[in-house]
């Protein structure tokens, strides 16, 4: 006979263990033949039903449906399983399809079916078979269970055993001695166990197949001491090839078992703590056993086992589990620094306790596999959705290793911030939604940035750790010399990473605090005393967050912070020599044609130190054994300093050739003709060392003892911080051809051509052919215009076309991966993996220019203008790619954007005699920006406090709601917003667009996503700018001011609530520091009339949004240089035998004239360092 088996899984996350248990009892009957479908419920079901009938068996037992039996009408379908706990008649009844089931364990009674498959009478003597004989009745033979447990042929000996699973289940235990009304389990009596040396047998067996992890399946580790430890003893015997996942309850643990579990080596055991519930009136309706009290403490314990990772369960729609308690309770798991927080829904399975009593208790499920619990008296429908996505956030975010340190902090720092983030990840419309490693740092970072400003830096760290693109926003904070990397640079300053093309800047370099100095200098309080009576430095106990003094970490705080002893105490010191060599040959060849050669080299060097004081906060708050702590912070007496030393080595080269034809002949004609070809190249030398402890005062360094450190947490400690080196190369060449021809001085044809290489592209894609080509008409040559040259002294015409290409240097043509610190298996790890394009190419620009130059009565005026028109194409960007590919998206030349405008300039000579000459000039251009073919095709559907980049706008385009006013009644913000309105032309759908005045602070977030949409409220850029100069002279004394300028654009104005020190918070914790005196005409009652809504003690909506009311105008006039000089008389430097005597005084940043509010509208920043007024005074003297 045939026998399928179709194993339907939950997921592959591991095998059944059901098919080599009932295979291995029978495994000699050579009679049957074995056969295997193996799927998941998510899978196609026509797909699994199509492989069944290709395989066709004769007898079969399936988890299938009806369509089984519909292609193989002559098989008989067996189904076994929890599912079949309860009553199975009514299933059978609606299932005529399904010949039995099995209730229990089927080991023995399995067998016995086989044998009597085809005499349906003896199936009554059949322990746990249930079945309708053939008059219809319903035959029930109660539950089945193994007794002789002991000697069951292990499943390890079947054939069928799967060996390729990461993991291998070992059941050592069967039954529980618990009683939890919600478990199957608890109602498997008597517990069974297999001896050790059965267990021992089968563990060697798993040994030799080279298997790393084992799940233990034993209900309750520790229900008995003695046998927990000989378990214990028998793992270390493979040690360290196997690591045993074990599940403990908490409240059982005994003293004895605590010592042997802190003895165990390191990386052995990996802990499940089932704890479902931190409230005792849960617990004793689950029918829990043990004490909550105990379980805490048992729960502490094994969290703070430095030698092992435990993860925490909870469940959420247990009776008398409010949706309130799970928050809490996730926040004290956390703070016990629980590996892993699981939040589960409860399942109602058939034949536990729980569902038998689901009436009485008060609970509805569904009727339907998994038979999901939807709502108690305690938590409804809306809740226990909640608790659904919150689960989903603790799984994407503190479950995932490299973004748990932050996400653990913010939650215990802020009882707010799991609320907060939750309706933030609802809102834009990801909760549900399957998201990538780098997509969920993204995320937590922009929230970290808007509402929690203070773990910004925080958020990039573990960015950076997580080896995600430092070229993506978390990153911001890393300054680079460019966005996008020229072709070659010179590292003067800093630490270069040349796998990523960025040179990492010391933070606070100045000042070396460890904090923003200027946010510091402008919110700290006044009254704060910089020292003590007896002249040490007194604390700062105002300006920093000390609201978690009192916690289970006061003793990590930092209490002792002092702003004038971070800046002494903290020093950085530079050294920078650089060496430029320059050559050049120029040789005629013969009549007409000239060669030169030059040959350009360039060597740097750069040593710089970064000493930091031990004992001071820059120390605490930037230590290397951050990363392994569960909360971010370390005890005094690990705050011994650290020392960085960083060296860099850049040699850089270009060889250019050129041949240049020239020739007039004939009297009127011109020829020119130019080749050129250059060559390029750069090495590049970095060696960084870091010293996590550095006693300054003995110049002594080291490295922590590594008994500090919990071995689960190794792992997040980023050893590459410890020093390294990288040597990096890139080549460019390019050949360059041109040719000029005048006629008589009045026509010019001009056309050049180029083909530029660079290393970084694919061998395809690796050269671009550019060109372009200009007409140019001396109009002020002409012979009709020669009796007017007085006054037209000249007029030129031109127009020009052509291409230039650009390269992006942040996107390769291959994959790569980035080798960190990290080993699994042996085996150095990957910390990040980027996809190639060997399809990348040059970025082009198609310019068309036409211009007009004009000068009058002898160049006292002279004008200048040019009308471009851009339009720049394959341009780097993000392409949405189908799922089927595997990932969301590749960076592709499908970018398309365009730009017109003007630019104008002036000079006039308005008084030129002897001994005055006053000249004025300008410049103006005025730019029209506009994205055609971009990612982001849509107006966003929130108004988010940062440019988007969206077809049909401008670049950095603003979207916000516009402010209406605040509603006197209550204080709420009231806002216009476009409300979308679907509407049906033929067979196309298109939105129609109303205004609408909504409250902000009302408003569902669900419905201001999908309802409305922002307005577009502005560009960053401007659109217009330009500049003024003008010099006077006067004798010996000259003049010189120069001034710019900017118009057209809004960018984000002060708030000091987002600005101070505690970031985007609620109005009364952001009131703890200095605001600003508006908001002392806030609204406070009702009837009051006013644009300041009223002060909340949590984050209000319209802090979460862009209001047009938060962007100023961006235009100004500065003045950025005024100049003084004197010029000694002539007759004065015969005198004292010098050549040149000169005295300047330059005043820089002088002022600014602008509307807008913040720090400086030039650099479009809000609050920080501003342009400082700067004087020099300079003496010239030439002998």
């Amino acid at each position: 006979m045939k026998l399928l088996w179709l194993d339907l899984n939950s997921s592959y996350a591991h095998s059944s263990l059901a098919l080599p248990a009932l295979h291995a009892q029978i495994a000699d009957v050579n009679a049957i033949v074995w056969d295997i479908v193996s799927a998941t419920i998510n899978e196609n079901v026509g797909m699994v039903a199509g492989e069944v009938y290709r395989l066709r068996p004769d007898e079969q037992l399936l988890h299938i449906i009806s369509r089984v039996k519909a292609l193989l009408p002559q098989c008989c379908i067996v189904l076994g399983g929890p599912e079949f706990l309860g009553d199975n008649e009514f299933f059978l009844r609606s299932n005529p399809f399904v010949s039995c089931v099995f209730r229990g364990e089927g080991e023995e009674v399995f067998p016995q079916w086989i044998t009597h498959r085809n005499n349906p009478a003896e199936w009554k003597n059949i322990p746990g078979l249930c079945y309708l004989d053939s008059h219809g009745n319903y035959i029930d033979n109660g539950i089945a269970r193994v007794l002789d447990f002991h000697h069951l042929i292990p499943p390890e000996k079947s054939r069928f055993f799967n060996w390729s699973k990461p993991f291998v289940q070992l059941e050592t235990t069967r039954g529980c001695f618990n009683t939890c009304a919600f478990c199957v389990s608890g109602g498997e009596k008597p517990v069974r166990t297999l001896s050790i040396e059965a267990i021992r047998e089968r563990l060697q067996i798993i040994h030799r197949h080279g298997i790393k992890n084992v799940r233990v399946l034993d209900r309750t580790f520790n229900y008995n001491t003695r046998r927990a430890k000989e378990l214990l003893e028998l793992f270390l015997e493979f040690a360290p090839d196997i690591r045993f996942h074990l599940e403990m309850h908490p409240a059982l643990l005994s003293e004895e078992l605590k010592e042997e579990l802190k003895r165990l080596p390191e990386g052995l055991l990996h802990l499940e703590a089932g704890i479902q519930s931190l409230r005792e009136p849960v617990l004793v309706q689950s029918r829990r056993m043990g004490r909550l009290s105990d379980a805490l403490e048992g729960l502490k314990f094994l969290c703070a086992l430095p030698n092992m990772e435990t993860h925490a369960d909870l469940i959420a729609g247990l009776p008398l589990y409010h949706l309130s308690e799970i928050f809490e309770d996730i926040r004290v798991l956390a703070e016990y620094g629980a590996g892993e927080i699981q939040l589960e829904s409860l399942k109602l399975l058939p034949g536990t306790e729980m569902r038998r009593r689901a009436e009485e208790l008060g609970i509805q499920y569904s009727p339907f596999p998994p038979y999901e619990v939807l709502q108690t008296r305690e938590i409804n429908v809306d809740e226990l959705q909640t608790a659904r996505q919150l689960s989903r956030l603790l799984d994407g975010f503190y479950n995932t290793p490299a973004w748990q340190g932050i996400t653990r902090r913010l939650i215990l720092d802020n009882e707010t911030f799991l609320h907060d983030f939750l309706e933030h990840l609802i809102r834009i419309g990801l909760i549900d939604q399957p998201m990538s490693l780098e997509k969920r740092g993204l995320i937590l970072y922009e929230f970290c940035k808007r509402h929690y400003p203070e773990y910004q830096s925080e958020a990039s760290i573990a960015w950076i750790e997580a080896g995600m693109s430092l070229k993506k926003l978390p990153a911001e904070k890393v300054k680079t010399k460019r966005q996008v990397p020229p072709e070659t640079w010179t590292i003067l300053y800093g630490e270069y990473k040349e796998t990523l093309r960025l040179c990492f800047l010391p933070i606070n370099q100045e000042g070396q605090a460890g904090m923003d100095v200027f946010r510091y200098a402008a919110f700290a309080n006044p009254y704060e005393r910089p020292y003590n009576e007896d002249g040490s430095y007194s604390s700062d106990m105002s300006y920093r967050d000390l609201t978690n003094d009192v916690t289970y970490y006061s003793d990590l705080n930092y209490m002792d912070f002092n702003i004038l002893r971070e800046l002494r105490e903290n020093t950085l010191t530079n050294n920078y020599a650089d060496i430029r060599g320059q050559f050049g040959v120029e040789w005629t060849l013969f009549k007409n044609f000239r060669y030169n050669g030059t040959v350009v080299a360039n060597y740097t060097w750069v040593h710089d130190i970064d000493e930091a004081h031990p004992g001071t906060y820059r120390s605490w708050s930037q230590n290397w054994l951050n990363a392994a702590s569960g909360v971010g912070k370390i005890l005094p007496e690990h705050n011994l300093g650290f020392l960085k030393e960083n060296t860099g080595r850049v040699f850089d080269y270009t060889v250019r050739n050129s041949i240049e034809y020239n020739n007039k002949f004939a009297g009127k004609h011109f020829v020119q003709l130019f080749f050129a070809n250059e060559i390029g190249g750069r090495t590049n030398y970095q060696y960084n060392s870091f010293n996590p402890i550095y006693l300054s005062e003995y110049r002594i360094s080291g490295y922590p003892n590594w008994d500090l450190v919990s071995p689960d947490s190794y792992n997040k400690l980023d050893l590459s911080k410890f020093g390294g080196s990288t040597f990096a190369e890139d080549r460019s060449a390019s050949f360059i051809g041109s040719l000029v021809y005048s006629y008589d001085d009045r026509y010019v044809l001009n056309g050049n051509i180029r083909y530029d290489g660079v290393d970084i592209l694919g061998s395809d894609n690796q050269f671009s052919p550019l060109w372009s080509a200009g007409i140019k008409w001396n109009a002020h040559s002409e012979g009709f215009l020669k009796p007017y040259e007085n006054i037209l002294s000249r007029l030129v015409v031109s127009f020009g076309y052509g291409y230039r290409g650009s390269i992006n240097r942040s996107v390769y043509p291959f994959h790569s991966y980035l080798l960190g610190s990290k080993v699994y298996d042996g085996i150095v790890a990957s910390s990040e993996f980027r996809y190639g394009n060997p399809t990348i190419k040059w970025e082009r620009k198609q310019e068309t220019n036409l211009g007009l130059e004009l000068s009058l009565f002898k160049g006292r005026i002279n004008m200048e203008g040019r009308y471009f028109d851009e339009k720049i194409t394959d341009l780097l960007d993000n392409l949405k790619l189908a799922p089927s590919v595997g990932r969301e998206e590749a960076t592709v030349n499908v970018g398309k954007m365009s730009n017109r405008g003007f630019e104008y300039s002036m000079r006039l000579e308005v008084i030129k005699n002897k001994n005055i000459l006053w000249e004025i000039g300008g410049n103006i251009t005025k730019v029209k920006n506009n994205l055609d073919q971009v990612y982001e095709n849509n107006i966003p559907g929130i108004a988010e406090a940062n440019t988007r980049n969206v077809q049909g706008y401008p670049t950095n385009s603003w979207f916000g709601y516009k402010f209406s006013h605040v509603n006197p009644e209550n204080g709420h913000m009231m806002v216009k917003a476009q409300r979308k309105e679907a509407v049906v032309e033929g067979t196309f759908v298109t939105n129609n667009y109303t205004e609408e005045v909504i409250d902000l602070a009302t408003i569902p977030q669900k419905d201001l996503q999908e309802k409305y949409v922002p307005y577009y409220v502005g560009q960053k850029d401007p659109k217009l700018f330009g500049g003024f100069n003008t010099r006077f002279v006067y004798k010996q004394f000259e003049l010189y001011a120069n001034f710019v300028f900017a118009a057209g654009n809004k960018i984000l104005g002060f708030q000091d609530r987002k600005n101070g020190p505690d970031g985007e918070v609620d109005d009364i914790t952001a009131s703890r520091t200095n605001r600003v005196r508006d908001v002392r005409y806030r609204w406070r009652q009702y009837g009051d009339i006013t644009d300041i809504p009223v002060f909340q003690n949590s984050l209000s909506n319209y802090t979460y949004y862009l209001l047009d009311k938060d962007l100023e105008k961006g235009d100004y006039l500065k003045c950025n240089e005024l100049a003084l000089t004197w010029h000694a008389p002539r007759k004065m430097l015969q005198k004292i035998s010098l050549s040149t005597l000169k005295v300047t005084l330059v005043a820089g940043n002088l002022f600014t004239i602008t509307p807008y509010n913040g720090t400086d509208p030039e650099t479009q920043t809000p609050f920080g360092y501003p342009n400082t007024r700067n004087y020099t005074l300079t003496l010239n003297i030439g002998l």
